[in-house]
């Protein structure tokens, strides 16, 4: 498994939470016995996270370039750490509280949560260090023009250890090298593409020329689709795109043309409530699981669960649980798939029900919970579906730049079921588009309430 950089700072920025509360809770029950100094206690705890989180970050403690230095890191803990509790004295002091939250409380306190972080963050510069010279926590790139710039760009990168450049990719197919700056020219952006969906890739960084403005946009209408962040080197800086600002790699400033969605505590946030989500249904419905895969056995021979190779994050394969509702030997693989159609005689009697209330559908809650899938993001696709309407369909390939969903957008406007022309289709991927672009976690939880509302029975499902 490889981390994500971006990820690393935010996830130690929620950590930092835990020996704070913990501290705080430990020194209280020493030092605060009385009943009436709680309302206080829990006031200058939520105060103590918020400017915790503020000053950490302040001192780079979470900045993932920072936080593989040991003495570094321990400095700013101290400093940082020691700033909030001096403010908090101050409040207190300054609100006649000493009477409530007594010296010793903060001295208890002050000593526990700097053990806790300086732990953690110690720990966590020992881990960067170990996946970093793993190759787990290594930033891999590839460059998209094969001229002066990318040669540049790669010596000023070779220092980095946390850095690889996977190789370059330039769309002429003469008057390039074999390699650039010791780093293999492995094809064009068709290949390119084809890198990111096998082997994975963090950023693509154009280097063309000034002076190559077309190919320029050419390679951003083609990259804006992948599920990877996409810059500019600015020493080929022209104002025909429009950027995001500014973006440092190994201490090198690059331009930020496209971001992949879902990163920091975006990422952390919906992941959190995925995993809890899922744990409580699949718990919760454990009595209606078994009684359905019962069901399944004296309705027709056959395995109980159904597993079809699809399409997930970064378009990597993954298999797709669902309750078995056709017979064995019309189940297909995905590799050629025929959608059910109304009154199929390869749907089961349990699963002409099973699939008009979704029901079908409860066992992708383990695919949630093992983190291959979301509650909610863009339908995931048989293969067959998937190479087909990826050739078809200009943009389809940037449904998979987030996680594959149980529902979503495009299904609770209407559009489930079986496409049956390419524009139901191409509808369908524009709703999905439109979810990434607008992701935030009120608009998962409107989808989710209209799904409980709506999205279990539709006309569509059969």
């Amino acid at each position: 498994m490889r981390w994500r950089p971006c990820e690393i700072g935010q996830l130690l920025r929620g950590l930092d939470m835990v020996p704070l509360i913990g501290s705080a809770l430990g020194a209280a029950s020493i030092a605060l016995p009385e009943p009436s100094s709680r309302p206080t206690f829990w006031l200058g705890l939520a105060c103590a996270c918020l400017l915790a989180s503020r000053f950490l970050a302040g001192a780079n403690a979470h900045r993932v370039r920072e936080i593989a230095g040991i003495a570094a890191q321990a400095w700013r803990v101290l400093v940082a750490w020691s700033a909030v509790q001096g403010l908090l004295v101050a409040l207190v002091l300054a609100t006649d509280g000493m009477a409530v939250l007594s010296p010793r409380f903060f001295a208890l306190w002050w000593s526990g949560g700097l053990v806790g972080l300086l732990a953690l963050h110690v720990g966590a510069a020992l881990a960067m260090r170990w996946a970093t010279r793993t190759g787990r926590l290594q930033i891999r790139l590839a460059l998209v023009g094969a001229g002066a710039a990318a040669a540049e760009l790669i010596r000023k990168l070779r220092h980095d250890q946390g850095v690889v450049v996977v190789g370059v990719f330039d769309d002429r197919r003469s008057r390039i090298p074999i390699s650039i700056a010791g780093c293999p020219v492995l094809g064009t952006l068709d290949d390119l593409v084809v890198l990111v969906a096998d082997r994975g890739l963090d950023q693509v960084v154009i280097t063309l020329p000034r002076e190559a403005t077309t190919r320029r946009l050419a390679c951003l209408a083609k990259l804006r689709h992948l599920p990877v962040d996409v810059r500019l080197s600015p020493n080929v800086v022209g104002c025909d795109v429009d950027c995001l600002g500014v973006a440092q790699l190994a201490g090198l400033p690059l331009l930020r043309l496209c971001d992949r969605p879902l990163t920091g505590w975006a990422w952390l946030a919906k992941a959190m409530i995925d995993r809890t989500f899922a744990g409580i249904v699949l718990i919760a419905t454990a009595p209606l699981l078994v009684a359905i895969a019962v069901l399944i056995r004296l309705d027709s021979p056959g395995p109980v669960l159904f597993r079809q190779r699809r399409f997930g994050l970064d378009n990597r394969p993954i298999d797709v649980w669902k309750f078995r509702t056709m017979y064995v030997d019309c189940c297909a693989d995905g590799k050629s798939v025929v959608g059910a159609r109304r009154r199929d005689p390869r749907v089961t009697r349990l699963g002409h029900f099973l699939r008009r209330t979704s029901l079908d559908e409860l066992p992708q809650f383990g695919n949630v919970l093992c983190g291959q899938m979301s509650l909610v993001g863009p339908r995931p696709h048989a293969v067959a579906h998937h190479e087909r309407y990826a050739r078809l369909i200009d943009g389809y390939l940037a449904r998979h730049r987030v996680r594959p969903g149980i529902t979503g957008w495009a299904q609770v406007n209407g559009l489930r079921g079986e496409a049956e022309t390419l524009a139901r289709m191409q509808e369908r991927v524009r709703y999905d588009l439109q979810y990434i672009e607008n992701w935030s976690l009120r608009l998962d939880l409107r989808i989710i309430l209209r799904t409980l509302l709506v999205g279990f029975s539709h006309p569509n499902a059969y």
